[in-house]
C-alpha cells in the first residue's frame, strides 16, 4: 500500500468518524432537548402567607409567591396572577348546592367555583425578570379583606415567556384560615 492510498483511507475514516459523531450529537440533542424538554423552563410555585387584623373591620392578608426555577434553562416569567377566593363562610351558591344534595363542583370541572374577592396581576417586561436554574424570585401581594372571613383559597399562577405559545402555567393553590388566634393584633394607640 502506497502513501497516497493510506492518506485516502485515513480521509475516509475521518469523514466516517465525523458523520458518526454528528449523528450521535443529533440523537443526544434530540433526547436532551425534545424528549426531556430541557429547552423549556420548569418551575415550582409556593405560598408564604400571613395575616394581621388592622382594625376598621379589616384584615391584611400578605401573600409571598415564590417562583423557583427547578429546570436546566433560564426562566423568564411574563405574568404572575394571585387570586383570593372565599371558602368560609360558604358562598350562597355553594351552600345551596350542598343543602339540595347537589355537587357544588360544576360538571366537567374539578373544583368549586369559589367567590372571587380580589386579584392582583403582575406583568413583567421582556427581560425584566429572569430566574436562573436553581434560583428563586418572590412576588409579594397585600390584600385588604373583611374580618368576617374564616377561610380563603389563595390561587397563584405564573406564565413564562417560553410557554406563551402553549398557554401552560405553573400554579399553586393554598387554603388559608384567617383565625384571630394565629394573627398579631394591631397595637392600640393611647
Amino acid at each position: 500500500m502506497c502513501l497516497s492510498q493510506a492518506e485516502r483511507i485515513a480521509n475516509i475514516v475521518e469523514a466516517l468518524a465525523t458523520v458518526v459523531a454528528l449523528g450521535l450529537g443529533g440523537v443526544w440533542s434530540y433526547w436532551l432537548f425534545v424528549k426531556r424538554r430541557q429547552r423549556h423552563p420548569h418551575a415550582a410555585v409556593e405560598h408564604r402567607i400571613a395575616h394581621r387584623f388592622i382594625g376598621e373591620g379589616k384584615v391584611l392578608l400578605h401573600v409571598d409567591v415564590r417562583i423557583t426555577n427547578i429546570g436546566q434553562v433560564l426562566m423568564s416569567p411574563m405574568q404572575s396572577v394571585t387570586r383570593i377566593q372565599r371558602v368560609l363562610p360558604l358562598p350562597s351558591h355553594v351552600a345551596e348546592a350542598i343543602r339540595n344534595g347537589r355537587d357544588p363542583v360544576p360538571e366537567g370541572e374539578t373544583e368549586v367555583e369559589w367567590e372571587l374577592l380580589d386579584e392582583h396581576k403582575e406583568r413583567f417586561e421582556r427581560g425584566a425578570c429572569e430566574i436562573e436554574p436553581g434560583e428563586s424570585q418572590d412576588v409579594s401581594h397585600d390584600f385588604i379583606l373583611d374580618t368576617g372571613l374564616q377561610t380563603v383559597e389563595v390561587y397563584s399562577y405564573v406564565l413564562t415567556e417560553e410557554d406563551r405559545e402553549t398557554g401552560l402555567a405553573w400554579d399553586m393553590i393554598t387554603l388559608y384560615d384567617l383565625s384571630e388566634e394565629d394573627a398579631v393584633l394591631p397595637h392600640k394607640e393611647e
